[in-house]
């Protein structure tokens, strides 16, 4: 690897695409940094005033930030590309990026978490047939942790994981975001730090269903820690290394404490399903606040790969349940803890 990063591009200026142009332009000023998004009213608020129009108020991007709602402006001759778009159109947008990558070199680091919807793909797996006729030298990583956007705007102390199998592009991009707030960690398993974010978001609405329901702390906890289990067992069933999934891994531990007990999007999304809206219902109130739940799709997949595998995850079950089968959202807290005191004891 001997990528020199001059040109930036983030693709994907929604709320967490946006806290990364700022992390990424404040810490490098000598790097232009290119934020595409496809609303030319996002891009011309930006443009005129280098803030959101609708996320991070007061938080202004460094001058080296330029906004563009082309792809093809933003990614030309850029050695590092940002993938923040929602796992559910990742395919097309690395379709319709691939011909544009032209320099000798180049990282795509991820920041989504989620699988593919319809075929249970891994996100990395996504980029890498998409990119499968790219004639230059390019490297994928991933990142994850516990990062509310509006708390990376604000340099929080915060801490993630960036995983890459080349170890000296995870350097260059620990290099990179790292600052004296902001701790990156680099790691090699790209298939464990993508499920970890992946995984967390199906836990987080299902904690939020007790938000909703009116439960303290302890029940949450309780789930919680059940939870993380069977996702831990399927996580190393899937391929992941067991170190990524122990305890002091920011990626699983710190991005599913952040997340089930934060203000977060998936955990937002089951306590408006445990206040006692539908999830359809659920679904459209989360996107007139512009917000996307990538665990939603992501709890079928899981579930699916769990079948598949011949595992039986009682809770994963009961999750897929109640967000399509209609099971409602008190039967399924019951049917959890009443499977949990069925469950082998020593």
């Amino acid at each position: 690897m001997t990528v020199t990063v001059r040109k930036a591009a983030i693709l994907g200026a929604g709320q967490f695409g946006f806290a990364i142009a700022k992390l990424l332009g404040d810490n490098n000023p000598d790097i232009q940094v290119f934020l595409y998004d496809p609303v030319e009213e996002i891009v011309e608020k930006i443009k005129n005033t280098s803030q959101h129009p609708y996320f991070h108020k007061g938080c202004v991007l460094n001058t080296n930030v330029t906004a563009v709602n082309t792809t093809e402006v933003a990614v030309k001759d850029a050695e590092l590309i940002v993938l923040a778009i929602p796992g559910q159109y990742l395919r097309g947008a690395c379709k319709n990026l691939a011909p544009l990558i032209k320099v000798n070199e180049v990282i795509v680091l991820n920041v989504a978490k989620a699988v593919e919807k319809g075929t249970n793909e891994l996100l990395h797996n996504v980029v890498e047939q998409e990119f499968a006729n790219v004639r230059v030298e390019w490297y994928f990583a991933a990142l994850a942790g516990g990062m509310i956007a509006e708390e990376v705007t604000t340099g929080a102390p915060i801490a993630a994981n960036i995983a890459c199998t080349d170890p000296g592009s995870a350097e260059l991009l620990q290099h990179l975001f790292e600052t004296e707030t902001f701790l990156i960690r680099p790691l090699l398993d790209v298939v464990g730090v993508e499920m970890a974010g992946a995984f967390k978001n199906v836990v987080a609405i299902g904690a939020g269903f007790f938000d909703g329901l009116g439960y303290d702390i302890s029940s949450k906890s309780a789930y919680v820690s059940e939870a993380s289990k069977e996702m831990s067992q399927l996580a190393l069933e899937l391929g992941a290394d067991p170190t990524t999934f122990a305890l002091g891994t920011h990626a699983w531990l710190g991005d599913l404490l952040t997340t089930c007990f934060g203000q977060s999007r998936n955990r937002l999304l089951g306590e408006f399903i445990g206040s006692g809206l539908s999830v359809k219902d659920s679904l459209e109130k989360l996107h007139s606040q512009r917000k996307i739940s990538e665990g939603y799709f992501t709890t079928q997949a899981f579930h699916e790969l769990a079948v598949e595998k011949g595992l039986q995850l009682p809770i994963l079950a009961v999750l897929k349940e109640v967000l399509f089968e209609d099971l409602p959202v008190e039967v399924g807290i019951t049917k959890i803890f009443s499977g949990l005191s069925l469950a082998p004891k020593l």
